[in-house]
């Protein structure tokens, strides 16, 4: 979810700040490029630590919503940067990997069909995300946009690490 919705800033953002909007998309290639960087290592360690998996998300969550949380405060690019990349860093650890390794530590039958249900719930959720930041940002600003992007991130994530059982079963 919090991919879905960062397209929403590239205007607002840039135009209260005074940045360029090439300089400040660039915050999503930070994100992607730490997060692809991260990703391989990422997998080992969650595979490792996979019955500690409940913790690395929780972990995960909180630096998300702290990431979005200092979005909202920032005033400088170098600021969004580094959020940016601690958002590509958690992100992998709420993400897909771990999405796909729950599943398939779960699901010994129809595990094609529960991955499907994952990510198309991630995609319907995103539809109706985006649709409230939109109001969020147009209606109360950017800064609420982030501050509500970390609270529903945080949220979603925490009922999630809520509904995971440590193991299959």
């Amino acid at each position: 979810l919090s991919l879905s919705g960062i397209p929403l800033f590239y205007r607002p953002v840039p135009e209260a700040l005074g940045f360029t909007q090439t300089a400040f998309n660039a915050t999503q290639t930070v994100s992607g490029l730490v997060g692809m960087v991260i990703t391989p290592f990422a997998g080992v360690f969650i595979q490792k630590h996979f019955r500690k998996n409940q913790l690395l998300m929780l972990i995960a969550a909180v630096l998300t919503f702290l990431a979005f949380l200092a979005m909202s405060c920032a005033t400088r690019l170098w600021e969004f940067y580094i959020a940016s990349g601690v958002r590509g860093v958690t992100g992998v650890f709420i993400g897909g990997i771990a999405i796909t390794m729950m599943v398939n530590n779960w699901f010994l039958e129809k595990r094609a069909m529960a991955i499907s249900a994952a990510y198309v719930g991630t995609s319907l959720g995103g539809i109706f995300y985006t649709k409230l930041l939109a109001w969020a940002i147009t209606e109360h600003g950017w800064q609420a946009g982030y501050l509500w992007a970390g609270i529903i991130c945080a949220v979603l994530s925490l009922i999630a690490i809520a509904l995971c059982t440590p193991e299959p079963g």
